[in-house]
């Protein structure tokens, strides 16, 4: 099972966007794919499940109120969700009490079946906090969306810094899998030097594959987003990711499994 993060702090360069369509494309291609959404805006919770929301989710997971595996639900394109609510804002003011706040969210993924799924995508807030934290600490990898443009740059040395503070301190694992340039007009006058800016500053780290605007790519569950050009390039990135993603890589827990059997004191010693 292959736990991928797909972060960005930066609102609108496509992190929800890709981490739907995504999972859309790996199911077409015969994987079993798990979106959670770790945001409490439910970006990508609205596009898979629509105005039937699950009464329960994300949240219950982070607050140990439930296990993963009991609020899953099947979603659109068949395609399994860990639905996001506003109940993740007040989960996330309730962690930061608790201890190994970081590693909650790889502990109910471990605790979950090892075969269930081929691939975990984890819907990551486009913020800094203990929803990202989580997010980061529970994957195996980071996919970072960005656009063609000034701030987007901006975003990436960001969340390079963040990559490499959870390496350092939480998961040692985790591995980069580069930068996805999404919306990309090639009527946009600005667009070579800004994808040129990109690459000049993370090089090899930035997708050969680029997601071209695609306004079908917005559809909610009403509508169908699998035809069109936006479809087709997230068609060949989930072909890229899998390519990246093989040979399957062993991820260690920063903690064991189970807990330690407690001792008996024998009688008279």
């Amino acid at each position: 099972m292959h736990i991928v993060a797909i972060a960005a702090q930066k609102g609108g360069v496509g992190k929800t966007t890709t981490a739907v369509r995504l999972a859309e494309a790996l199911v077409r291609s015969h994987h079993r794919v798990l979106v959670v959404d770790l945001d409490p805006q439910a970006a990508a919770t609205a596009l898979l499940a629509g105005d039937v929301r699950p009464s329960r989710g994300t949240a219950e997971v982070l607050l140990d109120s439930a296990a993963l595996a009991e609020v899953v639900t099947p979603a659109r394109s068949q395609i399994d969700l860990c639905a996001s609510s506003d109940a993740l804002v007040r989960a996330e003011l309730a962690l930061a009490s608790l201890v190994g706040r970081e590693s909650i969210l790889l502990e109910a993924l471990e605790a979950a079946p090892a075969d269930r799924w081929d691939v975990v995508l984890l819907d990551c807030p486009p913020s800094l906090g203990l929803l990202t934290v989580n997010g980061l600490a529970a994957a195996g990898f980071v996919l970072s969306p960005v656009v063609p443009a000034y701030l987007s740059l901006i975003s990436v040395r960001q969340l390079e810094g963040t990559v490499a503070a959870v390496q350092k301190r939480i998961n040692p694992g985790l591995r980069s899998l580069g930068h996805l340039l999404c919306a990309v007009d090639a009527r946009e006058r600005l667009l070579p030097e800004a994808r040129e800016a990109l690459r000049q500053h993370v090089g090899l780290a930035l997708w050969p594959i680029e997601v071209r605007v695609d306004a079908r790519l917005k559809a909610g569950p009403s509508s169908s987003a699998s035809r069109g050009r936006g479809a087709e390039d997230y068609a060949r990135v989930a072909i890229e990711l899998m390519r990246r993603l093989e040979p399957p890589l062993k991820r260690t827990s920063q903690r064991p499994l189970k807990r330690p059997a407690k001792r008996t004191s024998k009688a008279g010693a």
